[in-house]
C-alpha cells in the first residue's frame, strides 16, 4: 500500500477501505492512492471515525483510534485531492466514508 507496482495516473477511482487504521504512515498510503489515479480521478476512503476505545489497540493491532474528519481532509489535501462531504455510517463504532477527487490538468484547484 506503500509503493504500489502500478503506472502513474493509471487509475479512475482509487478505494481505501479499513486500511488506515492499520497503516503506520497513513499520508503515505493516501499519497500514493493519489498517485495512482488519473487526473479527475477519484478515491474513497472507508475508515473508522475518530474514538476513544483505547482498548481497541492493544486488542486488535490499530495503529491510530480512527480520523477526525479534520484529520481526513488534511490527508487528502496534502495528497492533492479535494475532499468531498462525508457520509457518517452510525454504529458501534461509527464509520466514515470520505470521497475525493484528484484535480483535472486543466484546472488550478
Amino acid at each position: 500500500m506503500y509503493r504500489l507496482p502500478l503506472a502513474n495516473a493509471s487509475f479512475d477511482t482509487a478505494v481505501l477501505q479499513m486500511v488506515l487504521h492499520y497503516a503506520e504512515d497513513p499520508p503515505g498510503v493516501v499519497a500514493e492512492a493519489a498517485r495512482v489515479l488519473r487526473p479527475g480521478g477519484r478515491m474513497i476512503v472507508i475508515e473508522l471515525a475518530a474514538h476513544q476505545k483505547a482498548d481497541l489497540s492493544a486488542r486488535l493491532a490499530h495503529r491510530w483510534p480512527g480520523f477526525s474528519d479534520a484529520a481526513m481532509r488534511t490527508l487528502l489535501t496534502e495528497a492533492g485531492m479535494r475532499p468531498g462531504d462525508p457520509v457518517i455510517v452510525p454504529g458501534p463504532l461509527d464509520v466514515c466514508l470520505w470521497p475525493a477527487q484528484r484535480p483535472d490538468l486543466d484546472t488550478k484547484s
